[in-house]
């Protein structure tokens, strides 16, 4: 049996990697967010680099808040 501290470091190192490894591809996905200003077509988040887009062609009702 490993020793317990052995074991909290190879759990947080395995789940590190895993997290690192998951990467930031959105082929296949679409970010809206809704209530953008109606100038503002897309932009992109800096944390996180993910693309948005307007929700205005995907819907023709609401408010915008």
């Amino acid at each position: 049996m490993l020793p317990l501290a052995f074991e909290y470091f190879l759990f947080a190192f395995l789940a590190s990697f895993v997290l690192f490894c998951d990467g930031q591809d959105q082929t296949g996905f679409i970010n809206i967010d809704c209530g953008l200003e109606p100038d503002v077509r897309s932009y992109t988040e800096k944390f996180t680099g993910l693309n948005f887009i307007s929700d205005q062609t995907f819907a023709d009702t609401g408010e915008r808040k």
